[in-house]
């Protein structure tokens, strides 16, 4: 059922009327994101969904297709009542907007994941999951560093 609740969201394509709390969203760039705020999209893109390494979150989205040929067909029949997409062509802001409300993020516009994951948190009302889910990464991160320590020496460079 569609929530009559909704909220104004600023987008580069102006201001847009959004559903408060989506129960149907659609990405295609943005997928692990939501899974990391704990929200499941009704649909992605495959190369995302063929990540090995998320394949059990993945269970149950359904693809719209690859990245360059996405299926408007597709994200029409899963019914979302919001889109997020990542791409500044304006003839693929109009596909979408004319299925659901529809914001263009464009892919860059975070300089990093705290930024990226708080502006999520913030937009799909889940701001509490984004901070969790942030001090959990900053805790592996140290970890991370933490085995490196005497090991990478100040000044190297390595990936």
């Amino acid at each position: 059922p569609k929530s009559a609740v909704t909220k104004t969201v600023n987008t580069i394509h102006g201001d847009i009327q959004i559903p408060a709390h989506p129960q149907r969203i659609v990405v295609d760039l943005y997928q692990n994101d939501l899974l990391a705020l704990g929200i499941k999209p009704v649909g992605s893109v495959k190369y995302f969904l063929d990540n090995p390494y998320s394949k059990d979150l993945v269970q149950g989205i359904e693809s719209i297709g690859d990245r360059s040929s996405v299926s408007v067909e597709k994200v029409l029949t899963l019914q979302p009542d919001l889109i997020l997409i990542a791409s500044k062509d304006a003839s693929e802001y109009e596909k979408y907007s004319k299925i659901a409300p529809t914001i263009v993020i464009p892919y860059g516009t975070y300089k990093n994941v705290h930024e990226e994951l708080t502006a999520f948190g913030e937009l799909l009302g889940k701001e509490q999951e984004a901070k969790t889910w942030l001090a959990q990464y900053d805790q592996r991160l140290q970890a991370a560093r933490d085995k490196l320590k005497g090991i990478v020496q100040p000044g190297d460079t390595f990936t």
